[in-house]
């Protein structure tokens, strides 16, 4: 098996795209390593910011909308 170190697995989590992300954890649910941890935390971020850009693209669209009346 190719050993890698704690920083390159957290590059790869990095480096991985929302649904393998959201599967990588699904994989780890229980697991309390400094890795699985560090992915978790990095789907609640990205979750927190597709929140925060859902809000404000509605808000800017409903600003464009009630100009438009």
């Amino acid at each position: 098996m190719n050993n890698i170190t704690l920083d390159q697995a957290k590059t790869k989590v990095l480096e991985m795209n929302n649904k393998t992300l959201e599967n990588f954890v699904n994989q780890r649910i229980g697991n309390d390593s400094e890795l699985s941890n560090f992915a978790r935390n990095e789907l609640a971020d990205r979750n927190n910011f597709n929140s925060f850009n859902s809000r404000a693209n509605f808000k800017r669209v409903a600003q464009i909308l009630e100009g438009s009346k």
